[in-house]
């Protein structure tokens, strides 16, 4: 459960102040409150991992290949911001973000994942406010 409070708290801070930062003039209150009210909710998905992680490596194979086409096309039809996986985590395996507030929406979607249906992977969701139009820096 640290895990998820510490991954939580990092994507908060990637996500929201990561733009902010880059800045050399001092944040104002005004901006803050502006930001903030211009923001909205978004539900955040952890993907950890699931029961059942004994399969073949063909199976593994072909289970994440439709994990990556899921995400995709989640990403796709505008319903998903952002996701990837989480590297040097033996529990947790990934996030996603959708860009819907209703739960059992998102929680219909995640479950239609072929990795959370063959088990490999399990999931939680958070309600997670941040800001339109926040995103990964590029190189």
């Amino acid at each position: 459960m640290k895990t998820i409070k510490l991954v939580i708290i990092l994507a908060l801070g990637i996500f929201a102040y990561g733009s902010s930062l880059a800045q050399k003039t001092p944040i104002t209150q005004a901006e803050i409150e502006t930001a903030i009210a211009n923001g909205r909710n978004y539900t955040l998905v952890l993907l950890m991992a699931g029961p059942e992680r004994n399969q073949d490596s063909i199976t593994i194979n072909q289970i994440m290949q439709g994990h990556l086409v899921h995400l995709f096309t989640m990403k796709r039809q505008g319903v998903m911001d952002i996701f990837g996986p989480l590297n040097d985590e033996d529990e947790l395996k990934g996030m996603c973000i959708y860009n819907l507030t209703d739960k059992e929406a998102v929680r219909k979607l995640v479950e239609a994942d072929p990795a959370i249906k063959s088990g490999r992977l399990s999931y939680k969701l958070f309600s997670w406010f941040s800001l339109p139009g926040e995103c990964l820096q590029g190189q």
